[in-house]
């Protein structure tokens, strides 16, 4: 943790900082992510994580390169795109009605729509086929859904037993920060 909190104080960014210092409480500290990163390689290798997820210049550092990639799809930059950070996956079905309206609202100016799922709710998603039926509905509006890897970590998810369409983001937190720079407006619930 030396290294990464050498890097926020020289960059001045305490709130990214406290965002690591507590993802890498999440990941048990760090000499434990060995088995965060088993977990991801049988994720790549189940279709479950992106591989080559585009890294932008502004993103480029000294931190791990799991954790500093933005998993970027189609994002056009002139369109309106949407990122909601949620800690329930109840609120699923929410945030679709809500990106259903925002298409109609934005017309031919809606961009993308990613969700990012993080916290203890990941212990609900293994088995659910009601969220396995909203991630449907997710697909056919072309939500993205994605799923905290520290998250799945922390509470010992294995990534196998998630359903086949949802992605692996290694680290929701950082992802969001990433789609943030990018230009999508963000919303956490």
């Amino acid at each position: 943790m030396t290294t990464i909190t050498k890097l926020c104080k020289s960059a001045g960014t305490a709130v990214l900082l406290i965002l690591l210092t507590n993802a890498t409480a999440f990941a048990g500290g760090e000499g434990s992510m060995t088995d965060f990163e088993a977990a991801q390689s049988k994720a790549v290798k189940a279709g479950k994580l992106n591989p080559h997820p585009r890294q932008l210049a502004s993103t480029e550092s000294k931190f791990p390169s799991e954790t500093n990639q933005l998993q970027a799809h189609d994002i056009n930059p002139e369109k309106n795109n949407y990122l909601v950070l949620s800690k329930k996956i109840q609120q699923l079905k929410p945030v679709l009605l809500t990106a259903n309206e925002l298409a109609k609202e934005d017309g031919g100016g809606y961009g993308g729509f990613y969700v990012i799922i993080c916290g203890k709710t990941v212990n609900e998603i293994a088995d659910n086929p009601d969220f396995n039926e909203l991630l449907e509905k997710a697909k056919a509006q072309n939500v993205k859904v994605y799923v905290c890897g520290i998250s799945l970590s922390k509470f010992n998810i294995n990534p196998e037993t998630l359903p086949s369409n949802l992605e692996i983001t290694p680290n929701g937190i950082l992802y969001g920060f990433q789609l943030a720079k990018a230009g999508f407006i963000t919303l956490t619930i």
